[in-house]
């Protein structure tokens, strides 16, 4: 069974009583791969990433005989459009919007208030947690918690 071969090493006993290992099957996570073949290579090389705009070069192993024509993890450092806004587009929707205070009061949304949301969207790449946290600081709103 596969149990049996993970541990067991296929050996013949000699006449003089040695034994010879012949094939020796490791198991490795859900996968049997045999110990007597040597290892691939790998090499410590250089790379650059298209991500980067710098030029910065940095090393990791790879396989040998391995061509990696660009970083591999440079797909996922997408970045996102500027967000911009004409003044038609504050005026018909956001100049009339009400926002509470958290104790009851409401107060208008302010072009102000909306430039610094759209400044913070650009440099935090819409994450909001951070852009809520960002501009609650910057503002100086205090929402009340329940």
């Amino acid at each position: 069974t596969s149990k049996e071969k993970s541990t067991k090493e296929s050996a013949t006993a000699t006449g003089s009583g040695s034994v010879s290992t012949t094939n020796r099957v490791v198991k490795i996570g859900n996968r049997f791969v045999s110990a007597s073949k040597p290892a691939r290579p790998w090499i410590w090389a250089p790379f650059t990433s298209s991500s980067r705009t710098d030029g910065a070069l940095f090393y990791h192993w790879v396989r040998a005989n391995v061509e990696y024509p660009d970083y591999p993890y440079a797909r996922f450092d997408i970045h996102l459009d500027p967000l911009t806004y004409t003044t038609e587009e504050y005026n018909s929707w956001i100049q009339d919007l009400d926002m509470g205070d958290g104790k009851g009061a409401v107060k208008k949304w302010t072009k102000g208030e909306t430039d610094v949301l759209m400044e913070l969207c650009r440099v935090y790449e819409l994450r909001w947690a951070v852009i809520y946290d960002k501009f609650i600081m910057r503002m100086g709103y205090h929402h009340k918690r329940n």
